[in-house]
């Protein structure tokens, strides 16, 4: 579910992106009232993809870390396909909301941009895979390391702010002068 939703946000995103990218490359205009939701739309999605982004390193983290297993991600092909047809198919949405008609260049330039994202998104989670791995490995370093800490004894942490007190007294406290 969360790798779905995380999916979607970076469709919807990469969409959006590609959208602002084929209107820039025909020299089309978005200022026009009919693009009006492409900002709070853009920023959502942007929120969106961070949030996800997120999450997958916090669960790679902490998956790896509990038990060692890998987290794998999709194929670099299937990404990409899949990318390529929510997008194509969300900006021909688009197109038709607003009035216009989806043309083969801005098809085009979705898939492109798919390209680029499924890219990004498989050098993402490879270095989340890194990371969790070099992580996992400090951890158990320490873990093996855990039976000989055992044997020390333990210090609290109240002992040095209670023994000041027990010295001090209370009532020799004085409060700082004031600022200014």
């Amino acid at each position: 579910m969360a790798r779905t939703g995380w999916f979607a946000s970076i469709a919807v995103f990469a969409t959006l992106l590609g959208h602002a990218a084929a209107y820039l490359c025909e020299g089309r205009d978005l200022s026009d009232g009919r693009h009006a939701y492409f900002m709070p739309a853009l920023d959502l999605a942007l929120a969106a993809l961070l949030a996800g982004a997120m999450l997958v390193a916090l669960r790679a983290l902490s998956v790896r870390a509990r038990t060692g297993l890998r987290l794998e991600a999709p194929p670099f092909q299937r990404q990409w396909l899949a990318l390529a047809t929510v997008q194509v198919g969300g900006f021909v949405a688009l197109e038709t909301m607003e009035g216009h008609r989806a043309d083969l260049a801005g098809c085009a330039i979705e898939v492109l941009v798919a390209l680029l994202v499924a890219v990004a998104l498989t050098s993402f989670c490879g270095l989340m895979e890194r990371c969790a791995a070099m992580n996992a490995a400090i951890y158990l370093r320490r873990y093996q390391g855990a039976g000989m800490a055992a044997a020390r004894h333990s210090v609290p942490a109240v002992a040095p702010a209670l023994s000041l007190t027990t010295c001090a007294g209370v009532r020799r406290f004085k409060r700082p002068p004031p600022i200014g």
